[in-house]
């Protein structure tokens, strides 16, 4: 179970995304700077109670000659308090040749963590460790809705923001918020928060990864109601595949349940 654990706060913490656009005389027109832009959405998203989020991430290419697709969709809720994720559960589907369709249901909380077993259509739930307490907040705070905007609006990482535009995302009025990241400055970032999860083995996958990625694009469409709290796009370029990931999060404004 804490090696699935592991695997999906991994897949978690690559969860952020990018779209492309032009810039549209909206822009030119509005007085509006980008940061300012985050900093409210940070703001209001402080004030939710439950959000719910839908992601699909798919890494596509071609491997020894042969072409391959691999697919995971998640749809997860979480309860907050005071802002920050202290419940929550996500439904993961996964597909691609040479892996079995499945889905599997897990749940974590500050204190608990446990997955759905079909089989007797109960939940399977266990007492963390103290020693784990580092990990599950790492993993709890992967589902606050400001968290993704917080690492990139304050990080000492470099990177160039911009607003592109004006859209609409599921009938809701966005603008978007463009970020131009350094791929070396972000595997270098990222490597002490994978570390904690995966070991020293993760220094040298890091390391990997760092020389493979070769483009990040990211994009925010923020919601100007509380409709859409915000959604991403992220694309990445290596040289054998192309990563794609889109996720969008939504103010619930319904009690956190279990699903049965």
């Amino acid at each position: 179970m804490f090696k699935r654990f592991s695997t999906y706060v991994l897949l978690l913490l690559t969860s952020t995304l990018t779209a492309g656009c032009g810039v549209t005389d909206w822009v030119s027109s509005n007085e509006m700077k980008p940061e300012d832009i985050i900093r409210s959405a940070q703001i209001n998203m402080q004030q939710l109670e439950s959000i719910r989020t839908e992601g699909t991430s798919v890494l596509e290419g071609n491997l020894l000659g042969s072409s391959f697709e691999y697919q995971m969709h998640t749809v997860s809720q979480s309860k907050l308090k005071k802002g920050s994720p202290v419940e929550t559960y996500m439904e993961t589907s996964m597909l691609g040749e040479g892996i079995p369709e499945r889905t599997e249901t897990i749940y974590f909380s500050d204190t608990q963590y446990g997955a759905y077993n079909p089989s007797t259509s109960s939940w399977d739930i266990t007492d963390f460790n103290a020693e784990d307490q580092a990990t599950v907040q790492l993993f709890l705070s992967s589902f606050d809705p400001s968290s993704s905007l917080n690492k990139y609006a304050d990080s000492k990482i470099k990177q160039d923001l911009k607003i592109i535009g004006k859209e609409e995302v599921n009938g809701v009025s966005c603008i978007g918020i463009s970020i131009e990241t350094d791929a070396d400055e972000l595997i270098k970032d990222m490597t002490p928060a994978l570390t904690a999860i995966a070991g020293e083995s993760m220094n040298l996958a890091a390391s990997i990864a760092g020389g493979m990625v070769k483009d990040i694009n990211l994009e925010y469409w923020i919601g100007e109601t509380d409709s859409l709290v915000y959604g991403m796009n992220l694309e990445l370029t290596t040289p054998f595949g192309n990563y794609h990931s889109d996720v969008k999060v939504y103010d619930h404004n319904e009690p956190f349940e279990l699903p049965k």
